[in-house]
């Protein structure tokens, strides 16, 4: 029986325009349920792009990504985005807020796409994620009106918000000082502990990645030590 939350088998990903471009070579990894762990290596190595992958965003070229053993990239395309909707959270580097929007109405999103909606029940939860991100009283604020720090916040939440099992972050506090960005890093880590969430991060900080679990080394697209 498999026992991994994620497991990547013989991916591959190439670029093929005036020339082929090799991005990631034959990974094989293997996530456990409420594992935290970080992925890192320079600019180029196909970090991004791997997390993606496991995601369900972007397909391999070959390969295969079992997700508690359902191979993610066999489903149609309109399964794979119930899947991402109901079982990952995904938090970038830049927040993609939606200006027009509140910080309750930008965490309220991913509820919309639920089969069924409860608006109370759902603007409930909303605020208590934000109330344990320290934001209980920014809940009317637009993105504009809220530091970099707390914008994050916000995405983070608003990840959140379906109650995934897999929380996947691509450089979550590239965009933030030393100070915001261990408090992003302590939030993710509460609920990576409190909830049992299963935690894969990209980032170029050592620190951050040191905080980890486990530390996934990628290099020219090849998981090394």
């Amino acid at each position: 029986m498999n026992k991994d939350k994620i497991s990547a088998r013989g991916v591959r990903k190439t670029y093929k325009n005036a020339s082929r471009l090799d991005v990631l070579k034959d990974i094989d990894l293997n996530i456990k349920p409420g594992e935290f762990v970080a992925i890192q290596g320079p600019s180029g190595a196909g970090k991004s792009t791997l997390l993606h992958i496991l995601g369900g965003l972007d397909s391999p070229t070959r390969g295969e990504v079992l997700f508690d053993a359902v191979d993610i990239y066999k489903l149609k395309e309109t399964q794979r985005a119930e899947f991402r909707n109901k079982k990952v959270g995904f938090v970038f580097q830049f927040y993609h807020l939606l200006g027009e929007l509140s910080a309750l109405e930008n965490v309220l999103l991913p509820g919309l796409l639920k089969s069924w909606w409860d608006k109370k029940e759902s603007q409930r939860y909303a605020a208590s994620l934000l109330d344990k991100l320290g934001l209980s009283g920014r809940l009317t604020h637009r993105p504009g009106q809220l530091s970099g720090g707390e914008q994050q916040r916000v995405a983070i939440a608003r990840a959140l918000m379906n109650k995934p099992q897999v929380l996947l972050c691509d450089e979550p506090t590239g965009n933030l000082d030393s100070e915001n960005g261990n408090n992003i890093l302590n939030f993710i880590r509460q609920f990576n502990k409190e909830g049992h969430l299963t935690v894969v991060m990209v980032t170029h900080d050592k620190e951050i990645a040191s905080s980890a679990d486990r530390i996934v080394h990628l290099r020219d697209g090849i998981i090394g030590e």
